[in-house]
């Protein structure tokens, strides 16, 4: 083991060689610091990529493709680093352009100059997380688990693609979870840590008295997924506190502990404090004492809607809604009309039909209508840009929605489709920069509505790039992303999968 592969002398060293000996957990026996000749020498044509001055995507793609099947924890070191050193190169680029994108302020050329100089970067970026999901050996793994916490510098969305595909590592990993434990700091290593459990499942019991604490941690997230871990651990001592913090709770994160409270009991009492509470004190003692066997329960609970959008439930105390206001729009809702095959040229809705961009209007402004006062919401509109209808999110007042309904009623369709940059300032608002670093979200919910495909004002664009960067800023899904496509011009695919990854529903109409 070298130093050039272990950046920090931590506990865990003497477990980790210890595994390395005797090829624990099924992997290979080779030490880290140990490379052939083939791997030696890909990692070194990555090394060469990435130090260009001018990073050429392609180049770099490649030279990671070069790396093969090479599962060390010398190529672990290589990803990590190289991620560390793009994301920086991702954040000096967008420096300044997350402010001007959060108020509209980017002109259709500086929208186009941005991704230009961007995508690539980020092209890479992706490109690296998908090669640190595959990597496979107990080696490589648990160096770098045990380098990613605790590193300052280090996105979520890494942390999570190590500790999603270790769970079969079972007790190396749960020796080393505990280690970790007792000098964790950071909130989003401690969010690692408890997804990590959850892969684990019942093999993570000795975690559990270093877990139940943070079932009253400050943080919601914490919480959240505190309770889904303890609930995969089958823990009997979880069930009274999470009945206790339950009557604590509201909106979504109370869901999620009834949800791991459905989980862990079997039993399907909904989000009612009361009804957890009679339960408990008539048959806790049962299940606290082993009586009943726990775990494996499905959740049912769900939240109450207030009103609905395009079909969907407004089931969340703070949402957006994200409104395309481009150039199809005015076509009819019922026969739309086209001077030219590619669909580029819309003709307006006639007298006496509706169009999209009214249908859409007119549900938004009932959808509205419906918000309880003290649910907070936005919207931001969108064409060759993006656009926000106040700064930031506000209370849905009848005063405020007033407001909002008569400015709804004088938008006009015109431009392209950059739904891109619409998703990106609509978590901006969600609380998130460039980076994945910040997890907590002030909002629970997203609809998107389109009637087109992804364009750019230079023309089409790859939908891939949305569904990278929600992944990117979405890692723990907190945000419920709904889709709407209006028509039959959409990329449905593209909705489909953008819902399908952020825990909502699309819907076409």
């Amino acid at each position: 083991m070298t130093l050039a592969i272990v950046r920090r002398v931590r506990p865990f060293a003497p477990l980790l060689a210890l595994l390395l000996i005797t090829g624990g957990a099924g992997g290979r026996t080779t030490a880290p610091g140990a490379q052939g000749e083939g791997e030696a020498e890909a990692i070194k044509a990555v090394e060469r990529a990435l130090r260009a001055a001018e990073l050429d995507a392609e180049r770099c793609i490649e030279a990671l493709d070069g790396l093969g099947g090479c599962d060390s924890a010398a190529v672990a070191k290589l990803l990590f680093d190289s991620f560390l050193a793009v994301e920086a190169r991702a954040a000096s680029a967008e420096k300044t352009a997350h402010a001007e994108l959060s108020k509209g302020d980017l002109s259709d050329g500086q929208i186009v100059e941005r991704r230009a100089t961007i995508d690539p970067i980020r092209r890479v970026q992706a490109r690296l997380l998908d090669r640190i999901t595959l990597l496979r050996t107990p080696e490589a793994l648990l160096w770098l688990i045990e380098r990613a916490l605790g590193e300052e510098k280090c996105g979520l969305s890494v942390k999570l693609a190590a500790v999603r595909t270790a769970g079969f590592l079972g007790e190396p990993l749960v020796k080393l979870l505990q280690q970790e434990a007792t000098a964790l700091k950071k909130q989003d290593d401690w969010v690692t840590l408890l997804v990590a459990v959850q892969q684990l499942g019942t093999a993570a019991k000795p975690l559990a008295p270093q877990l139940l604490p943070l079932v009253d941690h400050a943080e919601a997230t914490l919480r959240e997924e505190a309770a889904l871990a303890l609930a995969k651990l089958a823990v009997p001592a979880a069930i009274e506190p999470l009945v206790r913090r339950l009557e604590k709770e509201s909106g979504r994160t109370q869901v999620k502990i009834a949800a791991a409270l459905e989980i862990l009991t079997r039993q399907k009492l909904g989000a009612s404090p009361n009804a957890w509470k009679s339960w408990f004190a008539a048959e806790g003692l049962r299940y606290t004492s082993g009586q009943v066997e726990l775990g494996g329960g499905e959740p049912a609970v769900q939240l109450q809607a207030s009103g609905y959008f395009h079909g969907i439930p407004q089931d969340a105390r703070t949402l957006i809604y994200v409104i395309d206001v481009s150039g199809s729009m005015m076509v009819s809702m019922t026969d739309p009309k086209w001077k030219d095959g590619n669909q580029t040229q819309p003709i307006p809705a006639p007298p006496g039909e509706e169009s999209r961009m009214e249908a859409s209007k007119r549900e938004l402004i009932k959808a509205l209508g419906e918000l309880p006062p003290a649910t907070k919401f936005n919207i931001i509109y969108f064409s060759n840009g993006a656009d926000r209808w106040q700064p930031k999110l506000v209370e849905a007042s009848p005063d405020r929605v007033k407001k909002a309904q008569k400015w709804i009623a004088e938008l006009g369709p015109g431009g392209a489709t950059n739904i891109h940059d619409a998703m990106e300032s609509a978590f901006g608002l969600a609380g998130r920069g460039s980076t994945d670093k910040y997890y907590d979200s002030t909002v629970d919910t997203v609809f998107l509505l389109t009637d087109g495909e992804p364009f750019l004002p230079s023309g089409r664009d790859n939908p891939e790039r949305t569904l990278q960067l929600v992944r990117r800023l979405n890692p723990l899904k907190r945000v419920i992303v709904h889709t709407i496509g209006l028509g039959k011009g959409i990329d449905d695919n593209f909705l489909k999968r953008l819902a399908e990854e952020n825990r909502g529903v699309f819907v076409q109409r």
